[in-house]
């Protein structure tokens, strides 16, 4: 099994901080399949980098 609580990624931005990632629980258990979408390209990739 896969979890993760409360997952968050900032990022330093000319206006100061930015909040990319806020507040993310994922829980995958063996088998399962998982997709991740938005309307933002760049949110999966930055999540997955994680």
């Amino acid at each position: 099994m896969l979890t993760a609580h409360k997952l968050a990624k900032q990022v330093n931005a000319p206006d100061g901080i930015l909040t990319i990632l806020n507040d993310i629980n994922l829980e995958l258990h063996a088998g399962e399949a998982v997709a991740i979408l938005a309307s933002v390209g760049c949110v999966p990739r930055t999540f997955l980098s994680m």
